[in-house]
């Protein structure tokens, strides 16, 4: 992985952990609240399979997983790109400084 892939990687992490507008906390699998998009997309990150991630939410079937996360990613590209390209290492407001 070179340093722009895992500071973008970062960034994108810090961005979805913090969800500063709790959107990707709001949008979730219905009655799975725990099933939500941050939570997903991290998983997806961290290079998790789609049926370790089913099994880490009590087997939510892995064809509901998928379809959930790309409606999701559809719908928050734009607010996510806008964030990575509006911050850098130097001026993201959630970089603490933890690198």
């Amino acid at each position: 992985m070179t340093n722009f892939d895992s500071d973008y990687t970062g960034r994108l992490r810090r961005y979805l952990e913090s969800d500063p507008d709790n959107l990707f906390q709001e949008a979730y699998i219905e009655n799975y609240p725990e099933a939500n998009f941050a939570f997903i997309a991290i998983q997806v990150l961290d290079r998790r399979t789609w049926q370790q991630i089913s099994d880490s939410l009590d087997g939510i079937p892995v064809p509901t997983l998928g379809k959930f996360y790309y409606r999701w990613v559809r719908q928050f590209a734009p607010q996510i790109r806008a964030y990575l390209d509006n911050s850098n290492l130097d001026n993201d407001p959630l970089n603490n400084g933890s690198f």
